[in-house]
């Protein structure tokens, strides 16, 4: 009986980390600036573990049990679209990146890969 138990906490804390992860954690909601549309595409990394014992204790009506999770999210690179054409752009960001930083390298560089496509025609 006791070990039902512990499987439904693993059912319910891998559940509700994948809910956390979500359907937008790998390919992120749009983000329009300078008349691109930026996706983010990112790495998302999910672990859960728990357990339980089943020490005898007289005072208790139930055996102890626990469990946890984490995801990580890393952005790894960008789809950005303009004007019926896309580009990747790459990132490499760190913890101590802020999202302004990081969009404003995105916009330019893209800026950059959409003018120099414009000039080889």
């Amino acid at each position: 009986m006791e070990q039902n138990n512990v499987i439904k906490l693993m059912d319910f804390v891998a559940q509700r980390t994948m809910d956390i992860a979500g359907d937008n954690s790998v390919l992120g909601e749009p983000i329009v600036k300078d008349g691109m549309t930026i996706i983010p595409v990112s790495k998302v990394s999910v672990s859960f573990a728990g357990g339980g014992a089943d020490i005898a204790d007289k005072k208790r009506t139930s055996h102890p049990s626990g469990g946890g999770a984490k995801v990580d999210v890393v952005p790894m690179s960008f789809l950005v679209i303009k004007d019926g054409k896309a580009y990747t752009v790459k990132v490499e960001a760190t913890e101590k990146s802020n999202v302004k930083e990081i969009l404003d390298f995105i916009t330019t560089t893209a800026k950059q890969l959409f003018s120099k496509k414009a000039e080889d025609k």
